[in-house]
């Protein structure tokens, strides 16, 4: 089962006060409505259906005057009972409540006057045109619309409630995303879902700490690799004076130097000023002057190469 799937069926478990419900289904129906004359939405969590007829007879008396979906395949399309139009109708003038305002869809603002009833409006929302992708492979939660009169009215609404997703408009139709991991757990906590959103923090506060050893690592790995990289060099400095010189030419203290290090090429200097009793730039200081002894060497063959 999906990440998404998962995080709307545990929003579907949460117990609505009474005045929510109405505020709830609005969303649920906000993005399908209109869609088709013949369904009132299509989706795949069977549940759904008797979530709305509950809070269509709580209000009505009435059963729901839908068909149940069959089950056999996905996704489920709730159909209207015939007469499709006077069903649809009676559904609409319950649960459709919202107008046009100034190039706006927007749901009647006595619907939404309460905290709650905010975020049952939210949450329906994501229950109906929502997907989030599982948190693992990357951080996105998006909200999908038909058209941007409806975008603009849940944009009001969502800025209302301190969200400010961005907008994308893909093969016609107008999203709603959020790309920022704290966004999405801000967004979770407010629908409802606060297993999702400490799951969703989980996650996040194990990926960090596992970049965070990574980059350590790589870090440690790189001064390693510069480490052994000029070891290298000093040693095949320490040869070519050894070669050409002689160590017994150097003075006591180059001679040591160049002795421990030949003997110990992988010694850090931090081990080597302890096995010599002075301290890191001292041995710093020792093997510069092997090194331009070194190259003081190369520097006089290539000048008699070129005479």
């Amino acid at each position: 089962m999906s990440f998404a799937r998962q995080t709307k069926e545990r929003l579907l478990e949460i117990d609505l006060k009474d005045c929510c419900g109405a505020a709830f289904c609005c969303g649920l129906l906000f993005s399908h409505a209109g869609r088709t004359k013949k369904s009132l939405l299509r989706t795949e969590l069977p549940q759904l259906f008797g979530l709305l007829d509950r809070f269509y007879r709580q209000q009505t008396g009435e059963a729901l005057p839908c068909l149940m979906p069959s089950e056999d395949k996905l996704p489920l399309i709730i159909a209207f009972k015939e007469p499709e139009e006077e069903s649809r109708q009676a559904v609409l003038d319950l649960f459709g409540k919202w107008e046009s305002k100034g190039g706006k869809v927007v749901p009647d603002p006595a619907l939404l006057k309460k905290e709650c009833c905010r975020r049952a409006f939210v949450r329906g929302l994501f229950v109906g045109c929502g997907m989030i992708c599982d948190p693992e492979k990357e951080y996105h939660l998006e909200l999908t619309f038909a058209t941007p009169a409806q975008t603009e009215g849940v944009l009001a609404v969502l800025s209302r409630c301190k969200f400010s997703p961005k907008l994308t408009i893909r093969r016609g139709r107008y999203t709603l995303y959020f790309k920022e991991s704290g966004q999405i757990e801000d967004f979770l906590a407010f629908i409802g879902d606060n297993n999702g959103m400490f799951e969703l923090s989980n996650i996040r506060i194990y990926k960090d700490l596992r970049n965070a050893a990574n980059r350590k690592t790589n870090c440690d790995m790189a001064n390693l690799d510069r480490t052994v990289a000029v070891a290298a060099r000093q040693v095949e400095d320490i040869r070519l004076i050894a070669e050409r010189m002689g160590l017994d030419s150097l003075s006591d203290e180059l001679k040591q130097t160049a002795l421990l290090r030949l003997e110990n090429s992988e010694m850090s200097l931090a081990q080597m000023s302890r096995e010599l009793g002075i301290g890191r730039s001292g041995v710093n200081h020792r093997l510069k002057k092997l090194s331009e002894l070194a190259e003081s060497l190369r520097a006089k063959d290539k000048r008699e190469g070129e005479a």
